[in-house]
């Protein structure tokens, strides 16, 4: 999955929902969001820069270590349409298509878990009784 803080999900997934037209199902919203991030990266050609009128696109090759990468919003994508299935699921709902339970599922997504931040690690200790394991 995307390696993206559980603040910036979150307002991700609260922006496309309320960019939504009224009547607009959530499900739609996020097959539309994966579909044009989608577009972005199945070329492989990043896109850097277009001009204003639209006559010229400049094209990069991905660098390494950057932050957020186009590749990083499609999985992000792709996490929050997982994320709406097992909200789906977890609520007990069948069919939503016409989106007359998305705030519930919205309020289901938001305390999922793949939503929320990592604030612990746990340090590895596999090492630890290994001979010369250090130089």
């Amino acid at each position: 999955m995307a390696q993206v803080r559980g603040q910036l999900k979150r307002a991700f997934l609260n922006g496309l929902y309320l960019s939504l037209p009224d009547a607009t199902p959530l499900q739609d919203g996020l097959n539309a969001f994966l579909l044009s991030s989608f577009n972005g990266v199945k070329t492989g050609r990043l896109i850097e820069a277009t001009s204003q009128n639209g006559h010229s696109v400049k094209f990069r090759v991905p660098v390494l270590g950057e932050h957020f990468r186009q590749e990083d919003v499609v999985e992000l994508a792709q996490e929050l349409r997982e994320v709406y299935t097992t909200a789906l699921v977890t609520l007990n709902i069948a069919d939503n298509s016409a989106g007359n339970s998305d705030p519930q599922v919205l309020a289901q997504m938001l305390v999922d878990d793949r939503m929320q931040g990592v604030t612990e690690t746990q340090k590895d200790y596999t090492l630890i009784n290994y001979p010369n394991r250090f130089p």
